[in-house]
């Protein structure tokens, strides 16, 4: 898996280029694999830094996982969000799916295919 240190070739949000943050590699090639199934493209990073550097040309969707840093997390997804990239956060102690108040898209782990889904069409991302 490939860690985005290096995030000056990330291509403009039309190329529907979706950022995946998860420490498990397996994780995240399931998450790509679904969204490859929708036109999307998941590029994958371990850590939440990986996003910091990626500002206006940001990607389609933010992908990451809550347990990393939980702080540092709501606080990268307000300032996401606010440039208008949807942005689901993994976590394994919900109820399943769900967007909070804030917007933020919730999803449980382990997930199903058909929750991912659910959230990209709430999101308007497919």
């Amino acid at each position: 898996m490939k860690d985005m240190n290096d995030m000056n070739d990330i291509p403009p949000v039309s190329e529907r280029i979706c950022l995946i943050i998860h420490p498990n590699p397996i994780v995240a090639e399931d998450l790509s694999e679904i969204l490859h199934g929708y036109g999307l493209t998941g590029k994958s990073a371990e850590t939440l830094a990986a996003i910091q550097p990626l500002g206006a040309c940001g990607p389609a969707l933010v992908v990451a996982d809550m347990r990393l840093e939980d702080f540092v997390a709501f606080d990268l997804a307000r300032k996401w969000l606010e440039l208008g990239v949807p942005v689901i956060l993994l976590r394994s102690w919900s109820e399943g799916a769900a967007v909070s108040p804030s917007g933020i898209h919730y999803l449980e782990q382990p997930f199903r295919t058909e929750d991912v889904v659910a959230l990209l069409q709430h999101a308007n991302v497919i």
